[in-house]
């Protein structure tokens, strides 16, 4: 709430007391669109990366299927579930069944 009155306040000395062009006007107030992408997109790169490492975790898994390693891709497994992302229908349809049947052969 302090954040938001503070940010409602700066825009109302900027438009009040400061000649503003309309271009930097607009890239003031579009500024938070702009960071939610920049966020998306630093999630979107988090979750390819953790993707990666649960890939080479299953591979292991696939050799040796150990308390320990089984644990340890299920810790990452869930560090990329807390992470808010959504991703393509397509390609989730695509790869589902295909981990569908690595889950069957781990178990």
């Amino acid at each position: 709430a302090i954040a938001f009155l503070t940010l409602v306040l700066l825009i109302f000395v900027i438009c009040k007391y400061f000649r503003i062009s309309d271009a930097l006007f607009r890239i003031v107030f579009c500024s938070g669109v702009i960071l939610k992408i920049v966020e998306r997109i630093i999630q979107h790169y988090n979750c390819h990366k953790i993707f990666l490492k649960i890939q080479g975790a299953c591979d292991l898994v696939e050799k040796s299927k150990s308390t320990e390693n089984i644990q340890a891709l299920q810790k990452m497994i869930e560090k990329r579930r807390e992470i808010p992302v959504l991703e393509v229908n397509g390609i989730h349809k695509k790869l589902a069944a295909k981990l569908s049947q690595r889950y069957k052969r781990i178990s």
